[in-house]
């Protein structure tokens, strides 16, 4: 826009602003249009003393963050293997027998043995378990009376029980394959009455005294 054109918008605008009343602000100059950029002009840049200084970026604080700990995993235990459950088993379970069965040896005994451990530990064995060797244990443990383990798919307590444990298994009606004199030798021997006891004693009395006579 030229000097000419600036004149005569000033004059415009100062004629506009004489119809206004007091208060009302006074009429631009000719100075205020010669402040404005002409138009396609870029607007003035700041001196370098106006020029706000730009903040610097601060260094990084260092992250707290932690890396996480690693879980110990504890390895599976393996699990005990299972004697195969035989068919005499499986039907003496459906029943309601013991989900196990054990089998006699070769000669048709009786399939317990006493063996020695670390120290000279005795221990009753019972071999040819067949099902559930873990209820077998548990078992005969609480007839014995004592502690014992699995070994190997055999059934193993302390001490030495080798009468007891026959003739649990064979009240149990567990074993299979025993000959019948020995499980009549397994059989628990019937207790003497008191009466018959007393008998007993006087014979011996009188045997006693027909020696000495």
């Amino acid at each position: 826009m030229g000097l000419g054109q600036k004149a005569r918008a000033a004059a415009a605008a100062a004629a506009a602003y004489s119809d206004k009343g007091d208060g009302a602000p006074g009429p631009p100059t000719l100075a205020d249009f010669l402040d404005f950029p002409a138009l396609g002009q870029p607007p003035p840049q700041p001196s370098p003393s106006q020029r706000q200084p730009t903040p610097q970026n601060s260094a990084p604080q260092p992250s707290q963050w932690q890396p996480p700990q690693p879980q110990l995993q504890q390895p599976p235990q393996p699990s005990r293997p299972t004697q195969p459950m035989t068919a005499a088993s499986a039907s003496q379970q459906a029943q309601g027998g013991p989900p196990y069965t054990v089998s006699g040896s070769k000669k048709g005994g009786f399939p317990v043995s006493v063996e020695t451990r670390a120290k000279g530990k005795k221990v009753t064995v019972v071999h040819n378990v067949s099902g559930d060797v873990d209820a077998l244990l548990r078992d005969i443990k609480g007839v014995v009376g004592s502690g014992g383990v699995v070994r190997d798919g055999d059934a193993e307590v302390q001490g030495e029980h080798t009468e007891r444990v026959e003739a649990f298994l064979l009240k149990k009606g567990c074993i299979k394959g025993v000959s019948h004199v020995n499980k009549a030798a397994a059989a628990p021997k019937p207790k003497e009455s008191k009466s018959t006891k007393s008998i007993a004693r006087l014979d011996q009395k009188a045997a006693a005294l027909k020696q000495k006579q």
